[in-house]
């Protein structure tokens, strides 16, 4: 449900309610919209009917999960919730943008992690993925590494005691020597040398 926080509405629901609020500032919202504001609340489905809503639940959901990074495309979320008014159309090649990085997040661990398997689970060419990744300067590969690569480092600096072997197997890499090549790049700094200062600061 999309609504003007100042404005008084009333709802109900048969089955009960979990509600989440995302606030989004005025000018933010009038600047994608063009809407000062909203005169009655809009309510989208998000299991069926409406992609933009799909894909905008995706993104909050996967910032929300006690595995997740915390983070959500901004810009996306807002082009999203810019769509659901019914002031501009969704970009398609956005929303199967959002979708994949979603299905990557989701998949991170699979060593055969591939365009092609997230093609299939997005429901769209391989073509039109390429394109859509190509869009941002990046292509899957690329965006599928260093996903894994940021989320070995998190693992690395923050969680407990493993060895880089196991990071490296835990991120969907499978092969540890060239995860510690990769990270090295990547980083400029080595995978063992993130682990051993977290460790001696843990110790300390």
């Amino acid at each position: 449900m999309i609504c003007d926080a100042d404005r008084p509405f009333m709802c109900g629901f048969s089955n009960g309610l979990e509600e989440l609020v995302i606030k989004v500032p005025r000018p933010a919202f009038r600047e994608m919209t063009g809407l000062d504001s909203l005169p009655a609340p809009l309510v989208r489905d998000v299991a069926r009917g409406d992609p933009a809503a799909r894909t905008f639940a995706r993104l909050v959901d996967r910032a929300l999960r006690p595995d997740g990074d915390g983070t959500v495309d901004e810009e996306a979320a807002l082009r999203l919730l810019a769509s659901m008014t019914g002031r501009t159309t969704a970009d398609p090649a956005m929303v199967h943008l959002a979708n994949a990085r979603s299905f990557i997040e989701d998949h991170l661990t699979d060593p055969g992690l591939n365009a092609a398997r997230v093609a299939a689970g997005v429901g769209i060419s391989e073509r039109h993925l390429s394109r859509a990744f190509a869009a941002t300067g990046t292509s899957l590969p690329q965006f599928v590494l260093a996903r894994r690569l940021e989320r070995a480092r998190t693992l690395l600096s923050s969680g407990p005691a493993e060895t880089v072997a196991r990071v490296a197997l835990r991120c969907g890499f499978g092969s540890a020597t060239y995860f510690s090549r990769a990270f090295t790049a990547h980083f400029g700094v080595r995978a063992t040398q993130v682990r051993r200062s977290a460790v001696t600061g843990r110790s300390a």
